[in-house]
């Protein structure tokens, strides 16, 4: 079984970007509910039409890839600090799960928006 061994995710923020210290939180987990690979940062400011990344995740659990295609998921959540804790974040994403048998997974998504009343969404991976 191919297991994973390092993953990527890439943000393109549309017409509102993510403040600066709006923390960002993005969790691949498998089909047994693992934690696979975490990455969470505030990463400093993603401007309005501007691409951010791509961001290495820290790989928690090698889970293999049979239990990662088509019933894994990404969540990817914002927790917004400064100010009075709001932030509206529109964006899209493209996600890459790379396994030692050099085969790959993606999730992707485009047109999401985030903010603090709606702080996350789970997508598929395919």
């Amino acid at each position: 079984m191919a297991a994973l061994t390092n993953a990527h995710i890439q943000f393109s923020s549309g017409d509102d970007g993510k403040d600066f210290n709006t923390l960002l939180t993005a969790t691949v987990r498998d089909s047994d509910g693992q934690t696979a690979a975490r990455i969470s940062n505030t990463f400093g400011e993603f401007t309005s039409g501007a691409n951010a990344g791509p961001f290495d995740l820290i790989i928690l659990n090698k889970s293999p890839r049979e239990s990662l295609a088509g019933s894994g998921e990404l969540t990817i959540r914002i927790d917004p600090i400064g100010g009075f804790g709001h932030d509206t974040w529109r964006f899209g994403f493209a996600l890459v799960l790379h396994f030692d048998d050099d085969s790959a997974l993606t999730a992707s998504g485009d047109g999401i928006v985030l903010d603090q009343d709606q702080r996350e969404q789970t997508f598929a991976i395919a």
